[in-house]
């Protein structure tokens, strides 16, 4: 089934146009893409000013406490407290610092001293590493873990076993986990910790602050349908539809479905197979892909994801409307579809919602049912608003 001539040069000034387009078409994905991050991190800076600086403080903290420069130190912690608040971290480097000095007195504990204990002891649950916002964004087990475990084992030996001094040297050097128990006793009723105990309410303002990337998955998609070889004479369509499935921390599925639609902007031929056999021009071009679609994550920071994306499913679309003197048949061009790709999301802190942006090579045979000879394969770049429970 060939075209006339003068339909080849127009195929190849087709194919000319969409290669530009579809040059434009990555361009703005990729400034898409670059934008996304740019925002996601610009949220992060303006919103949680802790993740970014927290770390920073503490090693800071680090350098100054070995110098033994005082003022300096007051300065990282005024301004420790104005990104993370009273963070545990802080009270841990605040108690350090006093004890070092021979300064330390009741007035040095915050009233949210019990609870900043309970988040330090909870260090050693590895359930919980990957949740750096509780730990108030500093490493478990680097560098303010063991500079803090060294220098309370160093200054232990300073203070009567009994005092609030030597707990809390023992609780730093990891030397005790019972703290909060010896605490309660009568010998240490005037101090913070016996009289400010972690209360319901300030264990709920403790809670992790967990970005959820694991559950139920449901999505909108909207997108761009970019064919290549043979295919371009079909122009570029636009895509909407939806996913379902599921997600954990390392693997996704889904099950999508996504309709390309609008005529294409020039006629291709497609033959009535159901009917008289004869080939027609024509430009109609709406149907679906229904399909398995799969995700291995291969990298991922608190907000944000990158995934190999794979899928394996059912792909058409309409070419003719039916005769009907004849039958009502339409004629469908009907093809398997497997697709690989990567994909990039954006989790939204304290939402269950997240955007993603999803570019694959799709490979199909819309020449497998004879309706058409169109040979070649299709990009397509989806646009993803979801939500995880």
């Amino acid at each position: 089934m060939r075209s006339p001539t003068p339909r080849c040069h127009l195929a190849a000034n087709i194919s000319s146009n969409n290669r530009k387009t579809i040059m434009k078409l990555i361009i703005i994905t990729i400034a898409l893409f670059v934008f996304i991050n740019v925002q996601g991190q610009n949220n992060i800076d303006t919103l949680n000013t802790c993740e970014k600086n927290s770390n920073k403080y503490a090693l800071l903290f680090i350098k100054r406490l070995n110098e033994s420069k005082p003022d300096s130190i007051n300065e990282i912690f005024r301004k420790w407290k104005l990104s993370c608040g009273q963070c545990e971290p802080l009270q841990r480097a605040k108690i350090l610092y006093h004890l070092k000095f021979n300064t330390f007195n009741d007035s040095v504990l915050s009233e949210s001293i019990s609870c900043n204990i309970k988040i330090f002891l909870n260090r050693k649950k590895q359930y919980l590493f990957k949740e750096p916002e509780y730990f108030s964004y500093v490493p478990v087990g680097k560098e303010f873990d063991i500079f803090s475990d060294s220098i309370a084992k160093t200054l232990i030996h300073k203070f009567k076993r009994n005092s609030v001094e030597y707990l809390l040297c023992e609780l730093y050097s990891n030397k005790s986990d019972s703290i909060l128990i010896k605490i309660k006793h009568p010998r240490y009723q005037f101090s913070t910790i016996h009289n400010k105990p972690c209360s319901i309410h300030a264990k709920k303002n403790e809670k992790i602050k967990k970005i959820n990337k694991s559950g139920f998955d449901i999505a909108l998609m909207s997108g761009v349908w970019i064919p290549t070889g043979g295919l371009s004479v079909l122009g570029i369509h636009p895509e909407l539809g939806f996913q379902g499935g599921a997600k954990n921390e390392n693997y996704s599925a889904q099950f999508t479905l996504i309709i390309k639609f609008l005529n294409t902007p020039n006629k291709y031929l497609a033959r009535r197979v159901h009917t008289n056999n004869s080939v027609e021009e024509t430009n109609q071009f709406v149907g679906p892909y229904i399909g398995l679609d799969f995700g291995k994550s291969i990298y991922h920071t608190y907000h944000s994801e990158f995934q190999i994306l794979a899928g394996l499913g059912f792909d058409a679309f309409t070419a003719l409307n039916p005769l009907k003197e004849i039958n009502n048949r339409y004629e469908d061009v009907r093809s398997y579809n497997v697709n690989f790709g990567f994909g990039y999301r954006y989790y939204f802190k304290n939402k269950p919602q997240y955007i993603a942006i999803e570019p694959k090579f799709n490979i199909v045979d819309y020449g497998l049912n004879n309706v058409t000879d169109l040979k070649g394969n299709f990009i397509s770049i989806r646009f993803i608003y979801g939500h995880i429970d």
